[in-house]
């Protein structure tokens, strides 16, 4: 989608996947609906310019948190740095989520124990770290959400790397989060992005319309991709999927809205455009 003087700029990515430590905080809400931990790989800071460390969510059965573009309800989870120390920039990476069904909807969440790994380059790697976090995240159940505003922090003495008991647990939170051109492996992923627009410039909220085709045979209702979608700015649901009739297409549809608020927005300058 190109950017034109007056068309709102809008950034889609596509994430389309074939169903094919050493903490020294943690935290329990008073509920224990969550528990929070900031974990490492290492023991020590090690010789390297970039830190592996995780923020380990341990969610009560049948209480969920949400992805960085959640769908129809919740919102996704923020880190705050603010008061740590030898740390010059945090990158938080997001592991693959799950299509969760709700009262409103589906939505992109997490259940169960998930590690969200954190990429953070420090000032000095001869001098010791001192990380603290401020979390702000919702977790919610089929009837009830609890906001969790929780600061967890964590030492890393200066010294040569050494493995954590951590680190396995970081290093599979690693390999869920998903990479870019998923596509390019046509022999393991035998379809093509056919068509991308929005449509309904009479509509509040206009849909986002994704077609998929099969390069050879037909989908079924049992092997359709799983589409993760989001917008720049904007909130996008999660996608309702429906086959063609020779099942060679898949056409996916989602409701876009200005703000997590669900407030209405109208796009005609962006109507029709691929």
């Amino acid at each position: 989608m190109k950017n034109n003087t007056n068309r709102p700029f809008l950034f889609l990515k596509i994430f389309i996947i074939l169903v094919t430590l050493f903490a020294t905080h943690s935290y329990a809400n008073e509920d224990e609906k969550v528990q929070l931990s900031l974990i490492s790989d290492s023991q020590f800071v090690g010789a390297g310019s970039t830190l592996l460390l995780g923020l380990r969510a341990k969610l009560a059965p049948h209480w969920k948190t949400y992805w960085r573009s959640p769908g129809v309800a919740g919102y996704e989870l923020k880190l705050n740095w603010e008061g740590s120390r030898n740390i010059k920039s945090t990158k938080m990476l997001w592991p693959l989520p799950r299509h969760v069904a709700t009262q409103m909807g589906s939505v992109n969440a997490y259940e169960g124990d998930t590690v969200f790994p954190l990429l953070v380059e420090i000032m000095d790697p001869t001098q010791p770290v001192h990380a603290l976090v401020q979390v702000d995240m919702l977790v919610c159940d089929e009837s009830n959400c609890l906001p969790i505003m929780e600061t967890l922090t964590l030492d890393l003495p200066a010294g040569t790397k050494v493995e954590s008991t951590h680190a396995p647990l970081l290093h599979l939170a690693l390999s869920k989060v998903p990479t870019l051109n998923p596509l390019d492996d046509k022999g393991k992923n035998p379809f093509l992005i056919e068509k991308v627009e929005i449509s309904g410039i009479h509509d509040s909220p206009p849909t986002l319309q994704i077609t998929l085709s099969k390069t050879s045979g037909s989908f079924s209702q049992h092997d359709l991709p799983e589409l993760f979608l989001e917008m720049k700015d904007l909130l996008v649901d999660s996608p309702r999927v429906s086959l063609s009739k020779d099942q060679k297409s898949a056409l996916y549809t989602a409701s876009v809205y200005a703000d997590t608020n669900r407030k209405p927005i109208s796009l005609p300058g962006l109507v029709g455009k691929t």
